[in-house]
């Protein structure tokens, strides 16, 4: 069944998708770094600070997910105060979203945090919007992010979720001449972006 594109939805994409996008789809589908990009720029795809901190690396030889994510900060959103004060109450309820001993901020309470306070101060244009978490957590482990996603009554995307809520389908081509099989993305509908 293919879903329609749903342009009220944005994104609030979380470093483990980017890492399974990156690690397994876009080196199959190329063109969909080309769709990400025009969620991106079409205010569709969003994302928090930590999860830029989570991806890149400032080392001499970067990889290529941190490669293609530096020059898109902007789409990154920064700390506030409001979000501090959520964060805290989050993981107070969530504890296991972050790790203790880890050097860098977990993104996730930060992710829920973002959601929370744009919902208390909506704009002109987001609150027509719904913002949805895309991650590839499963929700098989308790008190994750699909947890606590479901008590701020925040949708939870796996990406699998979010292929289908761009419209987007991949179908699999067997070439009669050739052993491989070959992925390759259904033309969209007009309004969706190519993947």
């Amino acid at each position: 069944m293919r879903m329609e594109q749903d342009d009220s939805i944005v994104f609030c994409v979380d470093s483990s998708a980017f890492i399974d996008i990156n690690r397994y789809l876009s080196r199959l589908i190329p063109q969909l770094l080309d769709a990400l990009d025009r969620l991106f720029n079409s205010g569709r795809i969003v994302s928090h600070i930590t999860v830029f901190d989570e991806i890149t690396t400032y080392s001499k030889r970067p990889d290529r997910l941190s490669r293609w994510i530096r020059p898109r900060r902007a789409f990154f959103k920064d700390f506030s105060l409001q979000q501090a004060v959520l964060v805290s109450q989050i993981v107070q309820r969530f504890p296991t979203l972050i790790h203790q001993n880890k050097e860098k901020d977990d993104a996730d309470p930060w992710l829920i945090a973002m959601i929370l306070e744009r919902r208390a101060n909506p704009d002109l244009f987001s609150a027509s919007q719904e913002m949805v978490i895309v991650s590839a957590e499963s929700d098989v482990i308790a008190n994750r992010l699909p947890d606590a996603c479901r008590y701020y009554s925040i949708r939870h995307f796996d990406i699998a979720d979010f292929i289908a809520a761009n419209g987007w389908r991949i179908t699999l081509n067997a070439s009669q001449n050739s052993r491989h099989t070959q992925s390759q993305a259904e033309p969209p509908s007009p309004s969706a972006p190519e993947c």
